[in-house]
C-alpha cells in the first residue's frame, strides 16, 4: 500500500466494520441486498478498482447505512485519488454525497477521518477544478 493510501486508512482505523445485514438500511431491497452482498466479500482495503468502479457500486452512496458510509470511505477515497477521472461515476457519486452528507452523518465521523475527508476533497478540487458540489463539500466537512 502507498503512504498516500496508508493515510487515508489509518485515519479510518477505528471505524467498526458493518455487519452483513447493516451494510444497506434495507437488504429486502434487490439492489441493496446486491451492494450488500458485493462488498461482504472483501475487507475494505481489498476491493478492487473495477468492482467499486462497476454498477451497483458507483452509486452505492445514498443507500449506504451511516457506519457503512463511514467504513468503506477510506477505499472509496483512494480509488478516486488513483483514478483522477473526473468522468469516474463512483467519484462524482462520492463528491455528490459528500456535499449532501447530512449533520448526522457526518457526525459520526470522527475529527480525525473529517480531516482525511477534508484532505481529500481539497486534493479532488485541484486535479478537477473547483463546481458547486465540490465548494458545498468543502464547507460541510471543514
Amino acid at each position: 500500500m502507498a503512504a498516500e493510501e496508508q493515510i487515508f486508512y489509518q485515519a479510518f482505523s477505528r471505524a467498526p466494520q458493518p455487519a452483513p445485514r447493516e451494510i444497506t438500511s434495507d437488504t429486502a431491497d434487490p439492489e441493496r441486498a446486491e451492494i450488500a452482498a458485493i462488498l461482504g466479500r472483501y475487507p475494505v482495503a481489498a476491493i478492487p478498482g473495477e468492482v467499486l468502479a462497476a454498477y451497483p457500486l458507483s452509486t452505492m452512496f445514498p443507500l449506504l447505512t451511516d457506519q457503512s458510509f463511514r467504513y468503506y470511505m477510506p477505499r472509496c477515497i483512494t480509488h478516486c485519488l488513483e483514478e483522477r477521472n473526473r468522468n469516474s461515476l463512483l467519484c462524482e457519486s462520492l463528491v455528490y454525497a459528500l456535499a449532501n452528507a447530512n449533520q448526522t452523518r457526518i457526525g459520526i465521523f470522527a475529527e480525525k477521518e473529517r480531516t482525511a475527508v477534508f484532505e481529500f476533497l481539497q486534493r479532488i478540487s485541484v486535479m478537477w477544478g473547483e463546481d458547486e458540489y465540490i465548494k458545498d463539500a468543502l464547507r460541510k466537512w471543514k
